[in-house]
């Protein structure tokens, strides 16, 4: 408001929430003009919201239980309890990787030909995936090699942090089994493929021109970063469809990513496959999976009630919208992009070659709040009180890492069937475990005479409910008095 942009407080709340959420929509036009001052502040809003954004992802979500995100809770990572040690040291390592990034990012901006600033600025925007330029055509200046090289850092930005944190400490292999990076780099490729296909049998497109273009402009979207280095509103109706269901994917899980994110789709895709498989054999026993291990019943809940309060809000966030004077696709486009933080909408009026100055003031609130809650991963804000800790399930209990890969106490893999459930039943009943590690030689009678002194000695003695556990735990304190 105080500087050139001259914003009114609407446009400048719109403006500064567009960049602490990373989303990349502005109202600012004559980006070209600006000071280098208020350029450079929108890049640093951007870069604080992304790094924000991972520690929310990696400390606080798994803790909430929102969304499925307590499928990466792990001994590890715990944070409740002993908040400040534990986020302290996850943050400070993230911030380092961050960092590193970013200065990988402006050097290599550097080398292709752009100026210091403009190298900095969009090293920020890049690496937080937030989509900010310092003119109004966008990345659309800088074609060619430049493109590459920020499709490559928008990708690394994409992928789980909490795997850099792996390498620096000496394990490189999980980034590359992580099965969530497998799918979202198996993803792009397939997009871009099908993308660069049509623009070179449709339009009059050379081969690397359209690899180039559909490679940016794709993982530009997926990734929630925003940039645009082609109108492809002129692509035809065929890629426009595929870029608004793109925006709509988002990246890994612990990222500066945004929207649905790739592991909500693999356990959406693992309980429909479950499911058929036991409408086609009643009698056999199957769960959804995910890195190999079961998915627990909360952590589906979670997902499932993740898409479904998505779904509802992209439809209450469209009708407001259009209620205010918007046509339908800048009114159902704006909903989306607002809430998976993508950026650009569809249409003429905020599409790749427009932007959000033109909307009225009601359009620009409701834009504003459905950014932050698409931010705050949506359902952290309808969390209940007291959700934390309350309902855990032995999938997270024993320490199930499927993202993290930390602990390693957990049910053997070739345990499994009705004993496994009937572990799952007597666990859930118990009070609830924590330090599964410590509590290994805590009697197992309860488990034993249900499934055989063997199985239980197998299981670790993990029983600690209300049969065995305690009774064993009675029995050696009497033994010892």
């Amino acid at each position: 408001m105080l500087g050139a942009t001259e914003l009114s407080f609407t446009d400048a709340y719109f403006e500064a929430m567009s960049g602490l959420t990373t989303t990349g929509s502005t109202v600012i036009t004559g980006l070209d003009n600006l000071p280098q001052g208020i350029l450079l502040w929108r890049g640093l809003l951007q870069w604080l919201g992304g790094i924000g954004v991972i520690i929310v992802a990696m400390v606080f979500l798994p803790e909430l239980r929102v969304g499925g995100m307590q499928i990466f809770k792990s001994e590890a990572f715990d944070t409740f309890g002993k908040i400040l040690p534990r986020a302290t040291a996850i943050a400070r390592q993230i911030s380092t990787i961050y960092i590193a990034l970013t200065m990988a990012c402006t050097l290599t901006y550097l080398a292709l030909g752009m100026s210091v600033f403009d190298a900095t600025v969009h090293a920020l925007t890049t690496v937080s995936t937030g989509g900010f330029a310092n003119y109004d055509s966008s990345f659309a200046v800088f074609s060619g090699l430049p493109e590459y090289a920020a499709s490559f850092f928008m990708v690394l930005a994409a992928l789980p942090f909490v795997r850099y944190v792996q390498m620096i400490n000496g394990r490189t292999t999980p980034l590359l089994r992580d099965s969530q990076v497998q799918v979202f780099l198996m993803t792009i490729a397939a997009l871009v493929t099908v993308s660069s296909v049509v623009l070179v049998t449709t339009f009059p497109h050379h081969w690397e021109q359209a690899l180039r273009e559909s490679l940016f402009n794709i993982t530009s979207i997926i990734t929630g970063t925003g940039y645009a280095s082609v109108d492809y509103m002129g692509w035809g109706s065929f890629l426009v469809a595929l870029f608004f269901f793109t925006g709509l994917i988002g990246g890994c899980a612990g990222s500066t990513t945004c929207s649905v994110k790739i592991f909500r789709y693999q356990i959406l895709f693992s309980s429909i496959r479950t499911q058929i498989r036991r409408i086609r054999s009643p009698h056999g026993i199957f769960a959804p999976r995910f890195e190999g291990r079961t998915v627990g019943p909360d952590v589906m809940s979670s997902v499932i009630s993740f898409f479904m309060f998505f779904v509802v809000s992209l439809g209450l966030v469209s009708w407001a919208l259009a209620m205010t004077g918007l046509d339908m696709v800048t009114s159902v486009s704006g909903a989306a992009t607002a809430l998976a933080n993508v950026g650009p909408g569809l249409g003429d009026i905020i599409g790749p070659a427009g932007n959000f100055q033109s909307l009225n003031d009601s359009a620009k609130w409701i834009l504003s709040i459905a950014m932050l809650t698409g931010r705050l991963e949506l359902l952290s804000g309808v969390a209940p009180p007291g959700s934390v800790g309350v309902g855990e399930t032995a999938f997270d209990q024993i320490g199930v890492t499927a993202a993290m890969g930390g602990v390693d106490d957990q049910i053997p893999d070739g345990f499994a069937g009705p004993a496994r459930a009937g572990v799952f039943a007597i666990v859930r009943r118990g009070p609830p475990l924590v330090g599964i590690a410590r509590r290994r030689q805590q009697g197992g009678a309860g488990l034993a005479h249900l499934f055989g002194r063997r199985t239980a000695e197998q299981l670790g003695q993990v029983g600690n409910g209300r049969g065995g556990g305690q009774e064993a735990q009675g029995r050696n304190s009497g033994n010892n008095s």
